[in-house]
């Protein structure tokens, strides 16, 4: 899932606590900062990423969080790892 302008992380972690891998992305860093710190605080989301248990299908849901970046910015870095995978 793709969480942008994910603010305070509060979207992000709740898909994560259904299982999802999210990728949070929002252009100010300060508010990055802010919700991965309120996200390691949150003892549903460390306690699955210790077990490696999360959402109620017992999948694993994970945050990666992104700050000062644009969907564009993420566009083309997707881009640019597609293709160097064709490359190889």
């Amino acid at each position: 899932a793709l969480d942008v302008g994910c603010g305070g992380g509060l979207l992000s972690e709740s898909l994560a606590r259904l299982g999802a891998n999210v990728t949070a992305i929002d252009p100010s860093i300060p508010l990055v900062d802010m919700a991965q710190h309120h996200a390691e605080l949150d003892w549903r989301l460390k306690k699955a990423k210790e077990e490696k248990t999360l959402g109620a299908s017992g999948g694993s849901g994970s945050i990666e969080y992104r700050g000062g970046m644009s969907v564009e910015e993420l566009a083309q870095e997707y881009n640019h790892a597609q293709q160097d995978e064709q490359e190889k």
